[in-house]
């Protein structure tokens, strides 16, 4: 077979796993059910109009801005625990994994001023948005 048959067939392969993976979580109890998404990686995502949200190809939300007070929270409980720590000579050093709206990210920059702050982001659809907004 040809590499685009290959991949094509790798592709129906894996929407059929992805598929199969769906109905069998829906027919489980909420609280059984998984919640990670097989797909996650290749789906598209988009960010609403107001950037407010970012949601993935079921509408479901993968992050919204009603989570900037978690976050703001977070942000503070991490830099306080590197701050009072004996000897503390410089600022925090972050590792975000996951940038999402860039929330817990604009605040670190603003608010705490990390010596070292890099972000790790797996989909392509967030990167290319966290690169363009940069």
């Amino acid at each position: 077979p040809s590499l685009a048959q290959t991949s094509a067939s790798q592709t129906s392969t894996s929407e059929e796993k992805s598929n199969a993976n769906a109905n069998a979580n829906a027919s489980l109890n909420v609280s059984e059910q998984s919640s990670t998404k097989p797909n996650y990686l290749t789906q598209s995502l988009r960010y609403t109009p107001d950037s407010k949200q970012l949601l993935d190809e079921e509408n479901d939300a993968v992050m919204m801005e009603w989570e900037r007070p978690l976050m703001k929270l977070h942000a503070q409980i991490i830099t306080s625990q590197v701050t009072s720590l004996p000897n503390h000579k410089t600022s925090p050093r972050v590792l975000n994994v996951g940038f999402g709206l860039g929330i817990i990210d604009s605040i670190l920059q603003t608010e705490h001023l990390p010596s070292l702050h890099v972000i790790i982001e797996a989909h392509p659809d967030v990167y290319q948005k966290m690169i363009a907004d940069s």
